[in-house]
């Protein structure tokens, strides 16, 4: 059977699989992107994590905004929780 791990990012030390996407999801992500299809986007740039990073934290936090999602650092958002006394994963900047 094939590793269907896929994009798994780090929020707030919880782990967000971005295969989990619902197509309501999926079409908000494509939307926020400039209407580009998901299986076209590039991942490696800011616009699209942080757009996908958006749409799951809106499933826990309906008040979550575009500002504390650019708030949060990309090597704990890829790697998640660091083990050198840095913090908790994708701990962002701005505290509600």
């Amino acid at each position: 059977m094939a590793d269907e791990t896929g994009l798994l990012l780090y929020v707030d030390g919880r782990p967000y699989n971005a295969n989990d996407l619902t197509l309501n999801e999926v079409e908000e992500i494509e939307d926020a992107c400039g209407g580009v299809a998901l299986e076209q986007l590039d991942f490696a740039r800011a616009k699209v994590l942080k757009a996908i990073v958006y749409t799951l934290l809106k499933r826990d936090d309906p008040e979550v905004t575009m500002d504390r999602v650019g708030a949060i650092k990309l090597r704990a958002l890829l790697r998640g929780p660091e083990t050198n006394g840095d913090g908790v994963a994708a701990q962002s900047a701005i505290t509600s």
